[in-house]
């Protein structure tokens, strides 16, 4: 398959599924009303609407490339990786997945008691955890909304990042870390990818220092997501000189998470030549 160097590609979305909110369809129509070509399916921890939409995406031309984004720890800190494979079924991949499930529902865990500990009204652990098969922080930020105490999930999530409750509760202590996650996408052929690495949430997320990626790159890190909607530009130039220096893929995303979020984006599929040529798309 052949892609124009314009093409637009975005290579960091999510649907409906782990704190999205996209129905399928409409994000299938949003991406081929942008003239985004190729796109591909990240949501947190699991691929299983990665099938589905490349059915749907198929009569628009627009090729999908499967993938996942992982919740881990490296250094201490929290970080989300991005995975890109062929196989969604991966024989080693499938308990990883499952061990992160387990750290997120404890982390979703600690953070309800502690937000209980601080006052808020909100549903029993209980109720929270029987919503969906797998529980997240997200899931908690959702009953502050749910509650009233915030406009929406995300504005829920703000709610907890102020309060530090990543670090104040040591939440990277009971993540997989990211050198066993990579070690498994290396054992099933997939590509390790760091997601905004420039991209900051106080109390929760930081900017990825050159040496925390060198430190990444040591363990088997692949590629950086160098154009992010917020990173500027000198941001993808400085993560575009580590690429080079260290051969690494380089992939652009929006990280859509919904119609009320942020929508996709084209990128011009020649900013991210090597990756997609990995995927034999010619540019």
């Amino acid at each position: 398959m052949k892609a124009r160097e314009s093409q637009g590609v975005d290579l960091h979305l999510h649907t409906n599924v782990e704190g999205g909110e996209w129905e399928l369809e409409k994000l299938v129509e949003c991406t081929a009303q942008k003239g985004i070509g190729v796109i591909a399916v990240t949501d947190h921890n699991t691929m299983e609407n990665v099938g589905p939409v490349a059915s749907l995406a198929r009569p628009h031309g627009i090729r999908v490339i499967p993938g996942l984004e992982l919740d881990l720890a490296f250094q201490g800190k929290y970080w989300h990786l991005l995975l890109y494979g062929k196989n969604p079924q991966n024989e080693h991949l499938l308990p990883l997945l499952e061990r992160i499930h387990l750290s997120n529902e404890l982390s979703a865990h600690l953070v309800h008691e502690e937000m209980l500990r601080r006052g808020y009204d909100l549903p029993p652990f209980e109720v929270i955890e029987a919503l969906r098969p797998t529980t997240h922080v997200a899931d908690v930020a959702q009953a502050l909304a749910d509650k009233g105490y915030a406009s929406d999930a995300l504005a829920g999530f703000a709610i907890i990042d102020g309060m530090r409750l990543t670090y104040e509760l040591d939440l990277p202590s009971n993540m997989v870390s990211m050198a066993e996650a990579i070690e498994v996408a290396h054992q099933d052929g997939l590509l390790a990818i760091l997601a905004h690495p420039g991209r900051a949430i106080e109390g929760a997320m930081e900017i990825a220092s050159e040496e925390e990626l060198k430190g990444m790159i040591e363990i088997g890190l692949e590629g950086l997501e160098a154009y992010y909607p917020s990173h500027t530009q000198e941001q993808i130039a400085s993560f575009l000189k580590v690429a080079r220096e260290h051969k690494l893929f380089v992939t652009g995303g929006s990280d859509s998470h919904g119609p009320n979020h942020r929508l996709p984006h084209p990128w011009p599929a020649g900013l991210c030549r090597r990756f997609l040529e990995y995927w034999d798309l010619t540019i």
